[in-house]
């Protein structure tokens, strides 16, 4: 765990010590992409031609024939170079022809040629739906769809609205491109004229705490980016949240713990110690050291490895990458894996490797995964990573071997894994979405591990039903 893992939930902490962290994970946020027109006071800077002829007509050789024979430029400059000077307001033309300077064509000649003038610009900037405003960071920095996609983000679903001109401020316009230097330092935008184009993309890097009141009921949402807490964005989204909007993702919703062990046949002291090690486990802190505060969960292991001998107990977050490797490392005949949904982050290269290698040494490798990948606004996100991860050890496979893979897409919320007739976990845990590392998107998830006949054997019969006794 980094350094700045630890700041922020320390941060997240100090701000909200009547909470405790219930889930944290990473979000994008939908932000529109504007083009402006603006009228902008900036520098014009008069051509080199036309600065000689202002200062040939101030020393009063101002015909044509007279400009052109000091200057030797040929005869086809003229019009344009007068264009420019009368349209300016620099030079009045006399009925000779001739031109006579401008008090502004005099201003100009004491700056070197330099005037400010109103002009139009067209800079893009990100205006926040949610928080209704532009908001400081870099344009370049936001995401279309394909790249939360690519990326299998989680969009919080704010409803966003397309921005009316008169919603745009144009102060924050006017700091934001003094400090991305859309526009130059030295020039003013004076207005907002038009929105030229709207474009829908995302902000990603932020990160979504949901905390649990200590005290009372209820959650309060809290979102930073990097270490710095986003005070309007978190308002905004807990408003969203109490008028009811989904803002955590099915895949770090945990499942009912009475609901998993119904799958095993654990007994009512065996429940009550692990419910013991759970608080305990949660007393040490979200992102605490295992290796402090943590005795009276080590007890209450030993004891329940004592009563079962070592075949039943609780697995942490953090261990369960673990389990799912030794599985697939120790797969003799047949290795099933049930999880909700896939990412490519925890369907690595290294456990496609190993799931090939299973598969060669003779394993039949059961996958099952795809809750909200047929329905629902997250059905592109969660399809198109578990596509990916599969295809990717599809891949791998020489042809003759595939028939070993079955790959069964279905609307589960179910995550559990059996190796051979040997062992088999089941919890909360979503073993090919998650890695369960102690970083920035840690959240607490919990499986029950036995080796117990009846609980594989149990477990073997509903995973027969999801595959179709394939």
């Amino acid at each position: 765990m980094s350094q700045e893992d630890i700041s922020i939930n320390e941060r997240v902490r100090k701000r909200f010590p009547d909470y405790c962290i219930d889930l944290s994970f990473p979000i994008c946020l939908p932000i529109y992409e504007l083009r402006l027109r603006v009228t902008v006071l900036a520098e014009h800077r008069l051509s080199t031609i036309a600065r000689f002829v202002l200062r040939l007509a101030r020393l009063e050789v101002s015909a044509p024939n007279d400009i052109l024979a000091h200057l030797g430029l040929p005869a086809a400059l003229v019009p344009d170079v007068a264009a420019e000077l009368l349209g300016l307001g620099l030079v009045t033309q006399r009925q000779d022809l001739s031109i006579e300077v401008t008090e502004e064509g005099e201003r100009l000649l004491a700056g070197n040629g330099v005037s400010m003038r109103p002009q139009n610009r067209h800079p893009k900037l990100p205006y926040d739906p949610l928080t209704r405003r532009v908001i400081d960071i870099d344009v370049e920095d936001v995401i279309d769809r394909s790249g939360v996609r690519e990326r299998g983000l989680y969009v919080v679903p704010t409803r966003p609205r397309r921005p009316r001109l008169g919603q745009i401020r144009l102060d924050e316009v006017q700091r934001y491109c003094r400090t991305y230097e859309r526009i130059s330092q030295n020039v003013d935008v004076l207005e907002i004229a038009d929105i030229k184009d709207v474009r829908l993309k995302y902000r990603p890097g932020i990160l979504l705490y949901r905390l649990r009141n200590n005290v009372g009921a209820g959650f309060r949402y809290a979102a930073y980016r990097d270490t710095q807490y986003l005070e309007e964005e978190s308002a905004s989204l807990q408003r969203l949240a109490d008028d009811g909007a989904k803002l955590v993702p099915r895949e770090v919703e945990r499942s009912d713990s009475v609901a998993i062990l119904s799958k095993t046949s654990v007994s009512k002291e065996e429940f009550g110690l692990l419910t013991g090690i759970e608080a305990a486990d949660r007393a040490v802190g979200d992102l605490g050291d295992r290796r402090e505060g943590d005795k009276r969960g080590s007890e209450l292991r030993e004891l329940l490895h004592g009563q079962t001998g070592g075949k039943f107990g609780l697995i942490r977050t953090e261990e369960h990458r673990g389990v799912l490797l030794r599985a697939v490392r120790e797969a003799k005949s047949q290795l099933t894996l049930v999880s909700a949904w896939i990412s490519q982050r925890a369907f690595d290269e290294e456990l496609s490797a190993m799931l090939r290698d299973a598969i060669l040494r003779g394993v039949r490798v059961r996958i099952a995964w795809g809750l909200g990948t047929t329905r629902g606004a997250e059905n592109d996100r969660n399809l198109g990573a578990g596509r990916h991860a599969l295809g990717r050890l599809t891949a791998l496979l020489p042809s003759r071997y595939r028939s070993r893979l079955t790959q069964r897409r279905t609307e589960t919320h179910e995550k559990f894994i059996i190796c051979d007739g040997t062992f088999c976990a089941v919890g909360s845990f979503n073993w090919l979405s998650y890695r369960g590392e102690v970083d920035e998107g840690y959240r607490r998830e919990v499986s029950y591990y036995t080796e117990r006949e009846e609980d594989v054997r149990r477990l073997t019969e509903l995973s027969d039903e999801l595959f179709g006794n394939t």
